[in-house]
């Protein structure tokens, strides 16, 4: 006597699978697009962070030729050293800028427009809202 094999409780019902959306030259087009745009504003981001990494190099260069000068002017040294910390709280927030950047360009899993779960945030805390026809 044979039995029937089991079945997994956690198969997905037919009846909710939609197939992939197609992807016709109009879509393709918009994701080119996409693409270049996200191109284009990380290497403005690189080269906006490369700029403030050499202002801060000649900001540390010119405050160690300064201190070997016997700290002529307190003031002065406050000034810079304010604008040593604002340019290297620019820079990690141009880092920042650019791993958002990388982030968007990594290719993703992408099941379909009724694949989607989003975080929902509240002032209570947060949920998980689905997007899309069938659960």
């Amino acid at each position: 006597m044979t039995s029937k094999p089991k079945r997994s409780r956690h198969r997905v019902p037919p009846g909710y699978l939609r197939p992939a959306d197609p992807i016709d030259d109009r879509y393709q087009a918009e994701i080119d697009r996409s693409i270049s745009q996200l191109t284009r504003q990380y290497e403005r981001a690189r080269k906006r962070l490369e700029a403030l990494e050499r202002r801060a190099a000649k900001a540390a260069r010119t405050a160690a030729a300064q201190e070997q000068a016997h700290h002529r002017n307190k003031k002065v040294a406050l000034a810079r050293e304010r604008e040593r910390q604002l340019l290297e709280s620019e820079i990690l927030e141009r880092r920042r800028e650019l791993r958002e950047i990388e982030k968007l360009m990594m290719p993703d899993t992408y099941a379909g427009r009724d694949g989607r779960i989003r975080k929902a945030r509240h002032e209570t805390g947060s949920g998980t809202l689905h997007l899309g026809g069938h659960r």
